[in-house]
């Protein structure tokens, strides 16, 4: 049996539970409600317990000990994310995120040792500290963007004549 997605488990969860209400080419959070969400995460949950919505091996460990807990801690939010995400429930928009890059550095332990201190520095009114961890900050993040940075390796024997000298 071939599981579903978590993207179609959702559209389809959500085309069921709105029935004739489902309106295509609208944003469904136009007329969703918390307990719509609910509901639909609810069912999707129950799906991803009984095996047939793909859910990993982590998150099961991780959240699945019953369909309310699975619920509440995971496909809430995973909800949220596709009727933000999907064209078949946004209305058929692009999505944008709110404030790109602002998950930059969490995985690091200097930024995030910094932002903890820039919070403490914020609440005691040091704005010169404050304004010496944001530099501070931001050099670490370039640092860390350039270190991480993706080489891609072009095999300019692959390309056409005209294009060789392009590559670096």
């Amino acid at each position: 049996m071939t599981k579903l997605s978590q993207h179609a488990a959702v559209v389809n969860a959500t085309k069921t539970h709105f029935g004739d209400r489902f309106v295509p080419g609208q944003d469904v959070k136009e007329y969703a409600t918390k307990e719509d969400k609910r509901a639909i995460a609810r069912s999707v949950a129950e799906a991803m317990l009984s095996g047939e919505v793909e859910l990993s091996d982590a998150a099961i460990a991780k959240y699945g000990e019953s369909a309310e807990s699975l619920t509440s801690k995971y496909v809430v939010g995973m909800v949220t994310n596709w009727f933000n995400k999907s064209k078949e429930l946004n209305g058929g928009t692009r999505y944008e995120a709110k404030n790109p890059g602002s998950r930059a550095g969490t995985g690091d332990a200097q930024i995030r040792e910094m932002r903890l201190l820039r919070k403490q520095l914020i609440e005691v009114g040091n704005q010169e500290g404050v304004q010496r961890v944001n530099a501070a900050i931001a050099d670490r993040l370039a640092e860390i963007t350039v270190t991480t940075a993706k080489t891609i390796e072009i095999n300019a024997d692959e390309l056409p004549a005209a294009l060789r000298d392009l590559v670096g």
